[in-house]
């Protein structure tokens, strides 16, 4: 008798365990009731910008009854965003600022979104991380030169070349005279760099002095302080004395400061329109 009984209980362990992995291999071949999940994986609540809440779609297959929330890593549930409200089959669009059910503002860190669809009895925790992140990044100018440039095109210092470091993943904005000139790409911690061209959003400057700086925005919207500025100078062609004096009779003499190979030059009366004389293919100095 013994022995049947231990035959009877291992055949029903057997026949548990199958019937477990049938039913988890329905499962894995069962579709999902929820379908294209997008959401915001990385925003800021304090930035003052765009990314200040994050925003979260999705499309159910059937219509269904649907409660929402947000989960920390360890489950809990931090924010209510919907409940027991019904949705028919279609796009679900939520939105989420960082804020608890308590009201107060969640701590940085990784969160998710999670799902209950009453008539079907599920719940779902959606793999797409939410990361709330409100940690200023940090920017320095490495390096930037030539001190002088020309963007004349010649392929001699016809941009300034400025290096610069993030303390996470950013994108640079070219800062000159504290205004933006133009933003960079996203890039990863660490050393990047940026290259001017004389230009402000499209517009050639002219020749003069001017301070670049750097400012650098992260993937969830919170902006840097400006970085140290910069002097750099932006010529074309200089004539090294703007008074020159000569006798009557006597050569005239003058010295041309630019990084091109050649010039052309021409002199001119005050009031005249023709040039008296005119050079071409010169070269500078």
């Amino acid at each position: 008798m013994r022995s049947l009984a231990l035959i009877v209980l291992v055949v029903t362990l057997l026949g548990g365990t199958a019937a477990a992995f049938a039913v988890t291999e329905v499962l894995k071949l069962e579709r999902s009731p929820i379908t294209a999940p997008r959401f915001t994986k990385h925003f800021s609540p304090v930035c003052g910008c765009p990314k200040e809440v994050a925003r979260l779609s999705l499309r159910l297959r059937k219509a269904d009854t649907v409660d929402a929330a947000i989960v920390d890593s360890g489950g809990n549930t931090v924010r209510t965003l919907i409940e027991d409200e019904r949705y028919p089959r279609g796009p679900v669009s939520l939105e989420w600022d960082g804020r608890a059910d308590s009201g107060g503002r969640v701590d940085d860190g990784r969160y998710r979104l999670r799902i209950r669809l009453e008539d079907q009895h599920r719940t779902i925790v959606l793999p797409n991380a939410i990361f709330v992140d409100t940690e200023t990044p940090r920017a320095r100018v490495i390096g930037a030169g030539p001190q002088v440039f020309s963007p004349d095109d010649d392929g001699a210092r016809d941009r300034v070349h400025i290096s610069y470091s993030a303390s996470e993943p950013a994108r640079g904005t070219l800062l000159v005279d504290g205004v933006s000139a133009r933003t960079g790409k996203l890039r990863a911690e660490g050393r990047a760099s940026m290259r001017w061209d004389g230009t402000v959003l499209g517009r050639a400057l002219g020749p003069g002095l001017y301070a670049l700086a750097l400012r650098v925005e992260d993937r969830a919207g919170n902006v840097s302080e400006p970085t140290e500025a910069v002097p750099v100078r932006l010529r074309y062609v200089d004539l090294v004395s703007g008074l020159i004096r000569v006798r009557r009779g006597g050569v005239l003499r003058f010295k041309v400061d630019t990084d091109a190979e050649t010039i052309d030059w021409q002199l001119v009366r005050r009031r005249g329109s023709r040039p008296l004389v005119f050079v071409s293919g010169a070269r500078p100095g």
